[in-house]
């Protein structure tokens, strides 16, 4: 671990670097001081040693003693090992942020993507019961995240040694009752949805709102000379349905029905484009509301509000989409008849060679009156193969 490493040397390295045009950037007097120092303090870690020998004893139980921190620089871990000859086997996980323990008290859920994704993966491994809080001075892993100097590392007790409560048979340690302002930035946002039915009048509402938005889009021109009182193009696709733009902004068929006594929907259909998703919607929902019925009757209801341009070949093409009705309109498999035989295709007297059938029995009922009883009779059929004749008795 590079504890000479801090994060201006880290920064001011990054800036400094070759030049295709005026060759090498010459060094600030500050990154050479701190380079020089760090270059002279590296022979220092030969005389860091740290015992690593753990030896095992009969019915001796251990505690795995972990602590984090992160800085802009760097994140650093460190985790001690502590033994007991009669005491249960724990995991113990020490932190110096709350905001990390707030985020770690939570379901993933809560937080956003980023914070989410981390706060599962560390919940796998370390239940939220095993950590705690640890002030930042005590914190050993404050120093590799931080960076100190080699000369320092020599006599740094608590990175050799952990705090000095690890030598306390238990410990007295908490976690933050309150939730920091900090961690509540990554609170994932709930958006509050309103689950009422939309009334009638709104679905209408809506609906013509979604017309005239596709009007100006598709027929910017006509709407702009109409709503001044201004004959439109000849060559305009709308030139021989006489349009008009009525008092909401809605671009209407015009026509010489004013005067009958029908719906002015009927009257006045609105225009829509053929090739339109707003279309197809609609030829959806009357296709199906008409029970999956044909173009003339999807037609039919269609122009009782809209004018489709080219509407017979939009309701055509549409159906055609259809799964439903393109699976009964497919062709059933017919399997091939075998060819007649000779006594049927050849002249002949009739009855010469017949089919015959007796079904039954047919229940009869004879007799008058009191003397009425059942008979069980035979049918008999006759047909002569080479004619049409028939014979029953």
């Amino acid at each position: 671990m590079n504890f000479g490493l801090r994060s201006m040397f880290h920064q001011n390295a990054i800036s400094y670097q070759k030049d295709d045009l005026i060759g090498y950037i010459e060094v600030p007097d500050s990154v050479k001081e701190e380079w020089s120092r760090y270059r002279e303090e590296l022979s220092v870690l030969e005389s860091i040693k740290i015992p690593r020998c753990i030896k095992s004893i009969h019915e001796t139980s251990y505690e795995l003693v972990g602590f984090s921190d992160a800085s802009e620089t760097a994140c650093g871990a460190v985790v001690y090992l502590r033994s007991f000859i009669t005491k249960p086997e724990k995991l113990w996980a020490f932190t110096d942020s709350t905001v990390v323990l707030a985020w770690l008290k939570e379901h993933p859920k809560h937080w956003n993507t980023y914070v989410a994704n981390r706060v599962s993966a560390i919940q796998d491994i370390i239940p939220y019961e095993n950590w705690f809080h640890v002030p930042g001075i005590e914190n050993p892993a404050d120093s590799a995240s931080r960076g100190i100097q080699p000369s320092e590392l020599v006599t740094h007790a608590l990175w050799c040694q952990g705090p000095k409560f690890l030598l306390e048979e238990e410990f007295n340690c908490g976690k933050p009752n309150s939730v920091p302002e900090e961690a509540l930035k990554e609170q994932r946002k709930r958006v509050k949805r309103n689950f009422a039915v939309l009334s009638a009048v709104e679905l209408q509402q809506a609906l013509l709102i979604s017309v005239k938005l596709v009007q100006q889009n598709e027929f910017p021109a006509e709407v702009t000379l109409l709503k001044i009182q201004k004959s439109i193009p000849v060559k305009s696709r709308l030139r021989s349905l006489n349009p008009f733009v009525d008092e909401a902004g809605l671009l209407r068929v015009g026509g010489r029905l004013e005067k009958s006594k029908i719906s002015d929907g009927r009257k006045h259909p609105l225009i829509i484009p053929r090739h339109h998703v707003l279309t197809n919607l609609i030829i959806n929902y009357a296709h199906e509301i008409n029970l999956h019925g044909s173009c003339k009757v999807v037609l039919a209801y269609i122009q009782r509000q809209f004018w489709i341009l080219n509407g017979r070949d939009a309701v055509r093409r549409q159906i055609r989409k259809c799964v439903r009705c393109c699976r009964f309109r497919s062709e059933t498999a017919t399997q091939m008849l075998g060819n007649l035989p000779s006594v049927q295709v050849s002249p002949a007297r009739s009855f010469v060679k017949v089919g015959t059938d007796l079904p039954g029995p047919i229940i009869l009922r004879m007799g008058k009156g009191g003397n009425q009883h059942d008979n069980a009779g035979l049918h008999s059929s006759l047909e002569a193969f080479c004619s049409k004749m028939w014979y029953s008795e």
